[in-house]
């Protein structure tokens, strides 16, 4: 049978907003029958054809948990929802008989602070069943899934508690942020914190071919929105006057330049069909 899309799952309104893992657990299992299921917030940025992409390397009979790996305190290894997560089709058929057999899946247990962060129980419950986050790197070490926007993620400009919650990853999954081409994989999947202008920047920009640095300078210079962004996203940076000191030169200068080597070497949109392993 074929579908129209994009289509609206609604949750019952007998399921209150602060029943999280509830929520999550009735989204999770209207879609049991998916192939692949994607969760992300809805200020994330997601490049649909990279996606698929991806989805193409992987089984869905494999219980995968696939996404941007964070350690938490408490030692639990999670997929950050603002990047985003892949659950197959075995991972979600393993969750249907879990939900109500595990005392790690029960979320009529589960605290106030755990219902307004149902992605920590998932993926403790998750590990309860030996499904477990692994690395989705690149070759080269890029994150597919990137848990800031476009302009901070090339420029590293990120917060402490990020580093740390990579700093207590074990050493497979254990990765710091890295500025400019190094930070994402060549066929990126996600941006967190983006507002629509940005979201509309970010397919525009994977639309556009670059030859050289300086061209795909002047696309931003041009293309990059500078309102609208969310509070926690980066404009691209202005050129500094010539009046700036030279620290606030250098700084300026080093920022524009690795968002635009981001976008002219490295960012890339998968061919139709294509598998990105």
């Amino acid at each position: 049978t074929s579908c129209d899309f994009p289509q609206r799952l609604v949750v019952p309104a007998s399921i209150a907003p602060s029943a999280g893992v509830a929520r999550l657990r009735w989204v999770l299992t209207a879609l049991a029958n998916s192939t692949f299921v994607f969760m992300c917030n809805d200020h994330t940025a997601i490049v649909p054809r990279n996606l698929a992409c991806y989805l193409r390397s992987l089984s869905p009979d494999e219980p995968t948990y696939l996404g941007h790996a964070l350690g938490n305190g408490d030692g639990t290894v999670f997929n950050s929802g603002a990047a985003g997560y892949v659950l197959s089709r075995a991972t979600l058929s393993l969750l249907s008989r879990a939900w109500t057999t595990r005392a790690e899946c029960d979320g009529a247990r589960a605290s106030p602070w755990l219902q307004g962060n149902p992605g920590l129980l998932l993926a403790r419950c998750l590990a309860a069943l030996g499904v477990v986050p692994r690395d989705t790197r690149d070759a080269r070490g890029g994150f597919r899934f990137n848990a800031y926007g476009l302009v901070r993620t090339a420029a590293a400009a990120v917060d402490d508690w990020y580093e740390k919650m990579h700093a207590r990853l074990p050493a497979p999954l254990r990765a710091a942020s890295r500025p400019g081409p190094l930070c994402c994989a060549t066929f990126a999947v996600s941006f967190h914190y983006v507002e629509a202008v940005e979201q509309l920047a970010i397919r525009d920009a994977f639309d556009a071919v670059f030859t050289r640095p300086e061209d795909a300078e002047a696309w931003l210079d041009a293309r990059w929105p500078t309102t609208g962004l969310g509070g926690y996203s980066l404009a691209f940076p202005q050129r500094p006057p010539a009046t700036a000191s030279r620290a606030v030169r250098d700084a300026a200068l080093d920022r524009r330049a690795r968002v635009r080597d981001l976008l002219a070497t490295k960012l890339k949109l998968a061919d139709v069909g294509a598998t990105c392993p």
